[in-house]
């Protein structure tokens, strides 16, 4: 029995690192200050820019809503 991954998957999997280490690791500490700043501000539910200014790069990469 095989259990190696289609390439397809392998292929998503690549894309989906190479995402990851272009904007993703990058964007950490935007991602902490602004949830810091957020929770000092009494706004810790407020929707993060930073998440926003990601989802369409991830959109335009197809890496989003994969299901």
């Amino acid at each position: 029995m095989d259990f190696d991954y289609s390439p397809k998957t392998k292929a998503l999997q690549g894309r989906l690192q190479a995402f990851m280490d272009d904007y993703i690791y990058p964007a950490e500490k935007a991602y902490h200050d602004e949830i810091t700043a957020n929770s000092n501000a009494g706004k810790r539910w407020t929707p993060l820019q930073t998440i926003e200014n990601l989802k369409p790069k991830a959109q335009a990469a197809g890496l989003w809503n994969l299901f």
